[in-house]
């Protein structure tokens, strides 16, 4: 097509116009006037399911830690979703690689004991939804995938003889609270209690530090 030259000035003139805009124009150029303030982007990032599960069981840990130390009287800090579900991943990461991990259970067992102490009457909330957790990753069956031979019939052995006892846990907890005369024994440096809870703390301070990812065992 043949561009005459009154169009071509007129094209000219319109493409000048067009940059004076542009440039005189702050928000189609993005400068900023005078007085105006660059904003951050102030809007909250979502915390990685990792760190809100170590965190709710942090706080978890240090409330259990008080509770001991003041005799059990205290509240326990309850554990998130989050947190339940790490904790179920930290014993399947444990159990097969040591055939059965009790301290880990005895732990979330204790926090049960606890609150029940308080209550004066037998329920096991944490353990509960621990084994719930447990059921819905299926984590019995990740397991035999995960563990050797020999492990494995250690394993198979703690669950027929010991694990029972955990999964009803409401008649354990019941039976620890029928000896009243046993608390202060429970609880101190070496009781049975704060044994297994230094152990599972000094577990979970070794993956954190070692960011181990408990999480992809079986899958």
């Amino acid at each position: 097509m043949h561009i005459t030259k009154p169009l071509c000035a007129a094209l000219a003139a319109l493409l000048l116009f067009s940059n004076s805009f542009a440039a005189a124009d702050p928000a189609a150029s993005g400068a900023l006037q005078s007085g105006e303030m660059a904003l951050e982007d102030t809007r909250q990032r979502p915390v990685p399911a990792s760190q809100r599960a170590k965190a709710s069981v942090e706080k978890w840990l240090d409330s259990l830690d008080q509770s001991f130390r003041s005799g059990a009287v205290r509240p326990v800090e309850g554990l998130d979703d989050a947190g339940v579900s790490y904790m179920a991943s930290l014993y399947l990461f444990c159990a097969v690689r040591a055939g059965g991990c009790p301290f880990i259970l005895d732990t979330v067992l204790e926090s049960d004991v606890i609150l029940s102490k308080g209550e004066k009457a037998a329920s096991c909330p944490t353990m509960s939804r621990f084994w719930k957790a447990w059921l819905a990753g299926d984590f019995d069956e990740r397991s035999r995938y995960s563990i050797a031979p020999a492990t494995a019939e250690r394993l198979d052995a703690f669950n027929t003889a010991e694990r029972p006892r955990y999964v009803r846990c409401k008649d354990t907890v019941a039976l620890i609270l029928a000896d009243c005369s046993n608390f202060e024994a429970r609880y101190s440096e070496n009781g049975v209690a704060r044994q297994s809870f230094e152990k599972t703390r000094k577990l979970l301070q070794e993956i954190w530090e070692k960011q181990i990812d408990i999480t992809a065992v079986g899958r």
